[in-house]
């Protein structure tokens, strides 16, 4: 697409702190030990997945990363695949 001036990138995310992740039904994933899990009863089991020491990002990180790539800071990023995942694939 780049002949026609459109670039394509893609982000993404491991973790991150929204309902899709926040919610009793992962929580019991994580936690199935428990009957009824919390966020708090499941930092430590996210934290481990990332090579970094965090449980989950928050979305205003994903945010910035697009605001970079339609930044002019960013303006001939093209073709790239940006791995926001706090060092999960890296870890695995």
């Amino acid at each position: 697409m780049g002949q026609y001036g459109i670039r394509v990138n893609s982000i993404n995310p491991g973790h991150v702190d929204t309902d899709m992740l926040g919610n009793e039904f992962v929580w019991k994933l994580f936690r199935p030990d428990l009957e009824k899990p919390t966020k708090d009863d499941v930092v430590g089991s996210f934290t481990g997945t990332n090579l970094l020491p965090i449980p989950w990002m928050q979305a205003q990180d994903i945010s910035n990363a697009i605001l970079y790539l339609v930044s002019d800071a960013g303006r001939y990023a093209t073709g790239t695949t940006m791995l926001l995942d706090s060092g999960f694939l890296a870890k695995s």
